[in-house]
């Protein structure tokens, strides 16, 4: 899937995966977007949570593309973005 960076910058997000985690407890995740080169466990514990708690969950481009795309300067392997 092709990243739109203009979506990524704007829409209320966090970054990574402690605060990603951290929100879909709180039931506040609508998608979740993966980097297609994260490790496989986080990728597996991020898809499991996904499922439980009902939320979408895609994979798009590398951790250093979805990083430029967040507007920041390192590598993130997880967005979750939060309901508006």
């Amino acid at each position: 899937m092709k990243i739109d960076v203009e979506t990524f910058k704007s829409s209320p997000k966090v970054i990574g995966l402690n605060q990603t985690m951290k929100k879909m407890r709180k039931d506040e995740i609508r998608l979740v977007v993966l980097a297609e080169d994260c490790d496989a466990p986080i990728a597996e514990t991020v898809r499991e949570a996904c499922e439980k708690n009902q939320v979408r969950c895609i994979v798009a481009g590398t951790k250093v593309e979805i990083g430029k795309a967040c507007g920041i300067d390192r590598p993130a392997a997880v967005i979750g973005f939060l309901d508006e």
